[in-house]
């Protein structure tokens, strides 16, 4: 049997194992990422697999809805798994992806951003680029109009250890830089910077891909803000300043762990502010 022969075998082979494991495939996948996982299909290309109009749920609140992928894979290796799913999986590594990040908040959605990805050459299990395009998110404290989300990261997965690079993010004149990383599901340390940011439209975006709810104090949420937010091990270190005309707002906090060492806040509000926290109030 010649080479071409041998892995036109394999392939037809691991296409139907594929078609066969889907059921065990899409079970796995609520199995670790909860009900509203699902997987429209799978089928093989040559040594890529493309995957279909998948759903993945993470963090409770955030679904990732993936029109279409192509994942590298060795039908040999695919084969040689069988049954063994975490085997197979081993073998995989993606090479590109088009798809949308949602945000839910109440059963709501609360952000949309379109999403692709195209891997690096790299030995690890995820080296690739990510590219926003047209993201939203709605509106709650936000004062003016909301520009389109735009920007590109370097997202980077080797076993536990994951880390976001070369962030750029930007909305209208609104621009944030920075990088993260961490292993499994803790972060380890970042430094992410906040430049001419509507305050109203960050609390908002912040809100939505975090579930996290800023505290309902009256705040300048109009101000145009400057940040930096910096964490290494357990410390963490947050600034934010700006204003709008007589609206001005100046944030400090230090933490270590979930404690709060230092907290400092100075605001100038305008009569809206007030109103707009304590809905009671009438002026």
């Amino acid at each position: 049997m010649s080479d071409d022969d041998t892995r036109r075998f394999f392939a037809s082979f691991a296409n139907a194992a594929l078609e066969r494991s889907l059921p065990q495939i899409r079970e796995w996948l609520k199995r670790r990422l909860g009900p509203r996982a699902s997987l429209g299909g799978l089928a093989l290309e040559g040594e890529r697999v493309r995957l279909r109009d998948a759903r993945l749920p993470f963090a409770g609140h955030l679904v990732l809805h993936v029109d279409t992928a192509l994942l590298w894979a060795d039908p040999a290796a695919l084969v040689a798994a069988g049954v063994d799913l975490a085997g197979a999986l081993r073998s995989v590594r993606l090479e590109s992806m088009r798809g949308t990040l949602h945000a839910y908040r109440d059963g709501e959605p609360a952000l949309s951003a379109p999403v692709r990805v195209t891997a690096r050459p790299s030995g690890e299990w995820l080296d690739a680029d990510v590219v926003i395009d047209g993201g939203s998110w709605r509106a709650v404290r936000s004062e003016g109009e909301q520009a389109p989300l735009a920007g590109r990261a370097r997202v980077r997965v080797d076993g536990p250890a994951w880390s976001l690079t070369e962030l750029t993010l930007t909305s209208g004149d609104a621009r944030v830089e920075g990088s993260v990383r961490g292993a499994a599901r803790t972060l380890e340390a970042a430094d992410v910077e906040v430049r001419s940011t509507g305050l109203g439209h960050l609390a908002d975006a912040f809100e939505a891909l975090t579930a996290r709810t800023p505290p309902p104090i009256p705040l300048p949420w109009g101000a145009q803000v400057d940040g930096r937010l910096e964490r290494e091990g357990a410390r963490t270190r947050a600034r934010l300043d700006g204003g709008e005309g007589t609206r001005r707002i100046a944030l400090r906090v230090s933490l270590e762990g979930k404690r709060i060492e230092a907290a400092e806040l100075e605001a100038c509000l305008g009569w809206a502010d007030v109103t707009r926290a304590l809905p009671l109030v009438s002026p």
